[in-house]
Formats: structure tokens, C-alpha cells, sequence
């Protein structure tokens, strides 16, 4: 189980380390993504990527989307959902 979560740990490393690099973002990033694991990669997706995700109008689309289907299926309205 602990090798799961060290992959999975490291798998999401990898993937913020590509993100920081392929956007452009300051090198040290990479640095504390690197050394704080866990506190690196949450302050990341904290203080980089959730931002990113409210300016991008495709990801406020689909969030809204979301609400609207679970409001219909918390209804019992399971007819038209999309």
C-alpha cells in the first residue's frame, strides 16, 4: 500500500515539475517540489494552479455544468441531465 502512495506521490511530482517547466513558472519550484513532497506539491497547486484554473473560462464551463447536474440528480430530475 505505502508503494501506491510513494508512486502516486511521485507520479504527481513529475507532473508538476512538467507543468512548472512547459508554463514558463520560476525554477525554483522544481526545487520545492522536489524537497517538500507533500508541502511542496500542495503549495503548488495552491498558490500556481487553482488560479490558473479560475481564469480559464473552458474550466469555469464545466464546473458549471457539474453544479447543474448534481443539482438535477440531488432533485431525482435523472430525465435530462445533460
Amino acid at each position: 500500500m505505502t508503494y501506491v502512495l510513494g508512486i502516486g506521490l511521485l507520479a504527481l511530482q513529475v507532473a508538476l515539475a512538467v507543468h512548472v517547466v512547459r508554463t514558463g513558472r520560476p525554477i525554483f519550484w522544481i526545487f520545492i517540489i522536489l524537497l517538500f513532497p507533500i508541502v511542496g506539491s500542495l503549495a503548488y497547486i495552491f498558490a500556481v494552479l487553482i488560479p490558473e484554473w479560475e481564469r480559464n473560462r473552458t474550466i469555469q464551463d464545466a464546473v458549471e455544468r457539474l453544479i447543474v447536474i448534481l443539482k438535477r440528480l440531488l432533485s431525482g430530475e435523472t430525465s435530462t441531465l445533460l
